[in-house]
């Protein structure tokens, strides 16, 4: 009986000490395979070349901040072998720099004024699909084109002509007593508005100082004087 319970005591002492060494040891000898930030990194850093901004231990996973070229990764790393359980692109950066232009305002006048003859009448730039592209609007005669260049390279990215085209505006008639009265000086006696093959023109009548009539025939859009037609 003796022997019987030594022997009961002594295999209790045994399955004892098994579960203390399981319960604490393999922790603790897991704990220590623990890879440092340092090896982290580095394993991080031979897959994916770029810039860690951030490294964090939780819950045995390095959670890494990673920036690579223009863009940001979020990267789960396990603790234990390094292998790397996930790895998400977040954003995308736009560097300073992009936003410095190659190319200043007055090039790229030059270059508008090399492939049109109308007049700039606005030039602005902006971000379009992370290029820094500059956008003309050019007045050509009764027409709009749009131009957009390349700030870094100078390439011309769009050249067209809007669809609708601009309506011609009208003189008014005082416009037109005003450029009449340049061409012969005196009093307005009349003005009438016409339409000679579906082209508009003002008759201004003038009756000057020595008591002659004039009658100045202007285009009421472009100004232009027609005819002036004397009358005794």
């Amino acid at each position: 009986m003796k022997f019987k319970k030594w022997y009961f005591i002594v295999g209790a002492v045994i399955v004892l000490t098994i579960c203390v060494i399981m319960f604490y040891g393999i922790p603790s000898y897991r704990a220590s395979q623990i890879l440092s930030k340092k090896d982290a990194m580095a394993r991080i850093m031979k897959k994916y070349p770029g810039e860690i901004t951030h490294i964090q231990l939780e819950d045995h996973r390095y959670f890494i901040t990673l920036e690579k070229g223009s863009s940001t990764y979020k990267i789960k790393m396990d603790a234990y072998n390094g292998n790397i359980t996930s790895l998400i692109q977040t954003k995308q950066i736009v560097k300073e720099d992009d936003h410095t232009p190659n190319w200043t305002e007055e090039q790229v006048r030059k270059k508008i004024s090399s492939i049109s003859t109308g007049d700039i009448e606005s030039l602005t730039h902006s971000m379009i699909n992370h290029q820094l592209i500059y956008t003309a609007i050019v007045m050509e005669e009764d027409q709009r084109r749009t131009i957009q260049i390349d700030s870094k390279t100078g390439e011309i990215l769009v050249n067209k002509l809007d669809k609708e085209t601009i309506p011609n505006k009208r003189l008014s008639e005082q416009e037109a007593i005003k450029i009449a009265l340049k061409q012969v000086q005196g009093e307005v006696d009349d003005v009438d508005f016409d339409t000679i093959d579906s082209m508009p023109y003002y008759f201004v009548q003038i009756e000057t100082a020595d008591n002659y009539e004039a009658e100045i025939q202007i285009h009421a859009i472009t100004g232009e004087v027609k005819s002036v037609t004397w009358d005794d």
